[in-house]
């Protein structure tokens, strides 16, 4: 593959297996001798659940925490901070996802697999055991879980691919995303209910015996041989092929990055420290990635061209996605005083959706008679669209819609907006890297496709991360401006940052409450911001390139 993209018009068209959100971000280069030892049907009905209850056990988890985040971090005490519940699972899911694909490819898919389901089982087991003032514990107990959450989609794929033929490649991976679908869709209901009877803490230890079980599976079954190398020859192997230089830069600078947003406390100095953080290990990412990488997770040629715009626009999707992926519930949860089963509904539209969303894309696609690239870009451009009207929706109800609003006139927007958000997510994500697979064609796709899936990931982690961040800080102005003048202002201020459950306890004036509330949604409001931003940019950028595709 050269270091440019080729123009829109001598774009190959070769097309290569299908991809989706639980594919790697990093396919493996090294095909295994033997695919699988006795690979017969009861083979398989024994490693496929190995790896699909990881897949499964990870779209749960991660809708789980998106409806519950308030309830737990209120628990903590610690309601400023909760963004860091988020985006300590995104950020290491984040980082160590393109190190799986390669380490596999070198020592095997069985101890790579084995580990990223121990690390997600012991976070989920220090979760639960986190004392109740040990919030920073809690957080570093997600980051575990994060470790480990890359690995299971990631590897997932990589060995249903070992170990079932090309044909049946695509059967197996609608089985795949349908078992992850069904996941996301249970983790928002079953979230709520189990908070509501048993409390947070079990949400993740009941998942700790189902990790056990395909940590048996995968210890038992999962025995795929790769061509034979010494010890010595893979690790300097891993050394030589593994981005880790790459990888620890990019965390530090998104690190650096959410900590200067959401610690809006701390001195000058340690302000300006931060943003020097950002800067240089920015920097340092792009002098690796561009002069010592041997193999990149970020190829910077890639950049260019068709290719990273439609890296760009799967950056803007996502970073819209996961934004109101965590606000929606907070929003209803708190400015309209609903439970949290309630505010779960809202989770499951925008699943449900995202689901028919992937599938239409697909399915318009396969009977595509004309240039498939052509109508990926046109369906990229549909995308985007329902993801602005989505933003809209958002933007209308935390402009417009009042609190405690007892008629609900929210609820159909927010329905509404939700299934938008979804549809237009899921139509995304199979056009985007359609039309990247078509361009690049097939010996370019692996690096290519990491490079989509890297811009996506960052893009969780940020969305969820800045919104959460950007919500704290405007709500520490606005709240302290309501009540500074008040008497047990500070005190009430300061109690109200830990735990918004305890509004009603600490304010009996009606008024008063009301006003404290429509700081929340002031607060919502400006949270979105970057979302409304990105909206249009995508939506401008969408369009251009389908205007290109067509002149071409």
């Amino acid at each position: 593959m050269t270091n440019s993209v080729l123009p829109l018009d001598h774009d190959r068209t070769q097309l290569t297996q299908s991809q989706d959100e639980t594919s790697p971000l990093l396919n493996c280069s090294i095909k295994p001798t033997s695919c699988l030892k006795g690979n017969t049907k009861y083979s398989l009905s024994l490693i496929l659940p190995a790896l699909w209850i990881g897949s499964f056990l990870s779209a749960l988890d991660g809708t789980i925490v998106a409806t519950t985040l308030t309830a737990i971090s209120e628990d903590f005490h610690e309601e400023s901070l909760k963004s860091w519940i988020a985006t300590s699972y995104l950020l290491t899911n984040c980082s160590f996802q393109p190190l799986y694909g390669k380490i596999s490819d070198i020592i095997g898919r069985k101890y790579p697999l084995l580990f990223s389901q121990a690390c997600f089982g012991i976070g989920l087991l220090l979760s639960f055991l986190t004392p109740k003032g040990w919030f920073w514990g809690f957080v570093v107990s997600r980051g575990i879980s994060g470790i480990g959450g890359g690995g299971l989609s990631a590897l997932s794929s990589i060995i249903v691919s070992d170990i079932v033929s090309l044909e049946e490649r695509g059967l197996f991976q609608g089985y795949a995303n349908l078992n992850y679908a069904v996941g996301q869709l249970i983790g928002a209901p079953l979230g709520a209910w189990v908070i509501k009877y048993f409390g947070w803490r079990w949400l993740f230890f009941c998942q700790i015996p189902f990790v056990s079980l395909a940590m048996w599976l995968t210890y038992n079954n999962v025995n795929i041989d790769l061509p034979g190398a010494s010890e010595t020859d893979k690790v300097k192997r891993l050394k030589e092929r593994v981005d880790f230089k790459g990888s620890f830069c990019i965390v530090v600078c998104i690190t650096a990055f959410l900590l200067t947003l959401s610690l809006t406390n701390i001195s000058t100095g340690l302000s300006t420290v931060l943003k020097v953080i950002v800067v240089v290990s920015f920097y340092c990412f792009v002098y690796v990635e561009k002069y010592v990488a041997d193999e990149q997770i970020l190829p910077l040629h890639l950049l260019q061209g068709t290719v990273g715009v439609c890296g760009g626009l799967s950056f803007v999707s996502s970073f819209i996605l996961f934004s109101l992926l965590y606000q929606a519930p907070s929003y209803v949860q708190i400015v309209q005083d609903q439970s949290i089963q309630t505010s779960a509904n809202y989770l499951i539209a925008s699943v449900v959706s995202a689901s028919i969303g992937s599938l239409l894309s697909g399915v318009i696609l396969k009977r595509c008679k004309g240039d498939i690239r052509t109508t990926g870009l046109w369906i990229t451009f549909f995308s985007m669209v329902l993801i602005t009207a989505a933003c809209l929706c958002m933007c209308l109800i935390v402009s417009f819609v009042k609190v405690y609003d007892e008629t609900e006139s929210y609820s159909y927007p927010l329905i509404f907006g939700s299934a938008m958000l979804g549809l237009g997510s899921g139509l995304s994500l199979v056009a985007v890297l359609v039309v990247i697979v078509a361009i690049v064609g097939k010996e370019g796709q692996a690096t290519a496709t990491g490079m989509n899936y890297l811009f996506r990931s960052t893009a969780q982690v940020l969305g969820a991360g800045v919104s959460l961040s950007l919500f704290s800080t405007n709500l520490n102005k606005t709240l302290w401006d309501v009540l500074k003048d008040q008497e047990n202002g500070r005190f009430i201020y300061e109690k109200l940052l830990e735990d918004a459950a305890l509004l009603k306890d600490y304010i009996k004036d009606q008024d008063l409450v009301l006003k404290v509330v429509d700081c929340y949604r002031t607060a919502f409001g400006f949270s979105l911001y970057p979302c409304y931003f990105l909206a249009v940019v995508g939506f401008v950028l969408s369009l251009w390139l389908s205007l290109k595709g067509i002149r071409n």
